[in-house]
């Protein structure tokens, strides 16, 4: 009894986690969509004050970085790399949106971006999805934890199983 019970509750316990990934993945993509958003507006910005001084982006950003100024050789950087992460989120944002519900986790992780993944994480409630996305999780990390605790205790157990009462109680009767 202790052995279905532990294997039942190892089960519920890894389908309310593995649950929480399709719910987590989402937030975390609306949160990288408005990311994204404010990027574009400060890239769109940067291209606007370029095309007002008579240059594309990669010039103006030239210009900067082979200022003598530090300031602007450092602000040169800054926006090169604002534009790398904007192309990056947003490529990011593009393969999760075309994944299927069984690519979406590696699609996930692939394109992690770490601190928006922090974020995302600090701000996160856990919630039971209905979504048959996450009833899938929840299945799978049902049957994982349901296996892996079992495996568990057979090992704890030396792969044996302890003769019933019974059978024990019928051998010194016998004897």
């Amino acid at each position: 009894m202790f052995r279905v019970t532990s294997l039942l509750i190892a089960g519920c316990l890894g389908a309310a986690i593995a649950c929480q990934a399709p719910a987590f993945m989402q937030q975390y993509k609306q949160r990288l969509g408005g990311a994204i958003d404010e990027l574009a507006t400060v890239v769109s910005h940067f291209d606007r004050d370029a095309r007002a001084a008579n240059m594309d982006r990669a010039s103006a950003i030239e210009r900067y970085t082979r200022s003598g100024d530090q300031f602007f050789v450092a602000r040169g950087t800054a926006m090169m790399d604002t534009i790398n992460r904007w192309h990056d989120m947003s490529d990011h944002w593009r393969a999760m949106t075309s994944a299927t519900a069984l690519t979406r986790l590696p699609v996930f992780v692939s394109g992690l971006d770490r601190d928006l993944a922090a974020r995302t994480w600090n701000a996160y409630k856990p919630s039971i999805p209905t979504t048959p996305e996450g009833l899938g999780y929840g299945g799978v990390g049902f049957l994982f934890s349901h296996f892996l605790f079992g495996g568990v205790l057979s090992m704890l157990r030396g792969g044996r199983r302890r003769p019933s009462r019974h059978v024990e109680t019928r051998q010194a009767a016998g004897s």
